[in-house]
């Protein structure tokens, strides 16, 4: 049986709805709620690693690189702990609690990390916001 994480899958059926419905609900986007403040963007979750260069990308290809090498004879193997599932806002205006704003064109976020969610459109909600 294969173990997916709930709040990946929760986020990777929300980039899903945005890709497929997003045009006609204008929805471009992601609001996403963590503990330090609020970052919106679009959730980039790739089919596949290899599809193109992202900080998910190379993390993911350093991880099995250590994974193999602790397999090498004479090494304690490595066992990950924790789901370590991520996912990657492009084009992310960060909003933290003190007020403070910083846009960053990728991030990548620790799924367990994320509070709570919602589908925007993202230059409506940036209107509404007085940074």
């Amino acid at each position: 049986m294969l173990k997916v994480p709930s709040k990946f899958l929760n986020l990777t059926i929300l980039a899903n709805l945005i890709r497929d419905t997003g045009k006609e609900q204008n929805i471009d986007g992601a609001l996403i709620l963590t503990s330090f403040g609020f970052i919106i963007g679009k959730i980039d979750i790739p089919d596949n690693l290899n599809d193109k260069f992202t900080i998910l990308n190379f993390i993911a290809s350093q991880k099995t690189s250590v994974i193999n090498n602790s397999n090498v004879e004479g090494n304690d193997p490595i066992e990950l702990m924790g789901d370590g599932s991520m996912l990657i806002v492009t084009d992310a205006v960060i909003k933290y609690a003190n007020n403070s704003t910083i846009s960053i064109n990728q991030i990548t976020l620790h799924c367990d990390q994320i509070i709570g969610f919602a589908p925007v459109n993202i230059q409506d909600y940036l209107d509404q916001c007085t940074f």
